[in-house]
């Protein structure tokens, strides 16, 4: 029975979790950060420790352009042992056709806004206990940056952009 019982758990995370959190997001977006977001697909796999966000865009303010897609991005990790340790080991973080559209008009970009959502808040956090974090086995492939800016005669941008990192 408690072995039923957790396969059920394990299966309603892993299909009912991921779509009620596709739909918050794609729901609360625009109030959270003003800019649509829409989202193919979450995954999440309690079997395997892999979890994964495809089709993945987020558009100007007020527009249908897009400031920020990627196709696919995943990565492997044990959350249980996350929470119980404080011990966040991420591996295997793949991101497939990241793009970003960046827009600069004298000081300001077309991000600056979401850099003033987060504030000037310097205080101190509490670091009466500490959290470990690693991350290993990145690679990032087809990436494209495309830059338009007022002092430039025209936008440049990268294309095929593929990095890795162990």
């Amino acid at each position: 029975v408690l072995v039923a019982l957790l396969v059920t758990v394990l299966l309603v995370v892993a299909l009912l979790l991921p779509y009620i959190l596709k739909r918050y997001i794609e729901t609360h977006s625009e109030e959270w950060i003003n800019r649509k977001v829409t989202i193919d697909r979450i995954i999440l796999n309690p079997f395997t420790f892999r979890y994964g966000v495809t089709g993945v865009r987020c558009y100007e303010p007020k527009s249908e352009v897009v400031f920020v897609s990627w196709e696919n991005i995943s990565v492997r990790s044990n959350l249980w042992k996350g929470f119980q340790e404080n011990n966040w080991r991420f591996t295997g973080l793949r991101i497939e056709s990241p793009y970003f559209h960046i827009v600069q008009n004298g000081n300001r970009f077309n991000f600056s806004d979401l850099l003033e959502l987060v504030g000037d808040d310097t205080s101190a956090a509490d670091t009466s206990s500490s959290v470990r974090f690693s991350m290993e086995d990145i690679q990032l492939s087809d990436g494209r940056i495309d830059y338009k800016s007022d002092l430039l005669a025209a936008p440049v941008g990268i294309k095929n952009l593929k990095a890795t990192s162990t």
